[in-house]
């Protein structure tokens, strides 16, 4: 990791919100792979344990590939900036589940993970309004 920044999004309760990170990161990097941040093993977004298990993690990194993954692995960190986006899900309560606090950790906010906080947000604004009319 060249530098350092924390981008803080806020995502409806009751909401499958790692889900929501694996898809928009998989439209965005073709390739990518995911590691639980208790876990060393990688998985492909293909694999359905992804899908079964992957989905529930609350801290993970999306790695651009498993080239970068590897490389991550051998040397603590890898030349090329933002190949690598950490996430930390949280529940905020105040007074109830209110919502939750998605804190994306990059190198910096370039044109590639600008498209990837606007996707999210934009999945978490739909989320809202389907929930909004379901209540």
């Amino acid at each position: 990791m060249i530098g350092r920044t924390d981008i803080v999004l806020q995502s409806p309760p009751n909401f499958s919100v790692t889900d929501l990170i694996l898809r928009v990161c998989r439209d965005h990097w073709k390739q990518c792979v995911f590691q639980n941040a208790e876990s060393s093993e990688i998985h492909s977004l293909g694999e359905p344990w992804i899908w079964s298990f992957g989905v529930h993690s609350k801290e993970f990194f999306i790695y651009r590939d498993s080239e970068i993954a590897a490389e991550w692995a051998d040397k603590g960190t890898h030349s090329e900036q933002n190949s690598m986006l950490h996430f930390l899900v949280q529940a905020k309560c105040e007074n109830g589940p209110s919502h939750s606090e998605v804190t994306l950790v990059c190198d910096g906010v370039d044109g590639d993970v600008e498209s990837i906080i606007e996707s999210l947000e934009s999945g978490f604004l739909c989320a809202i309004s389907e929930l909004g009319q379901a209540a």
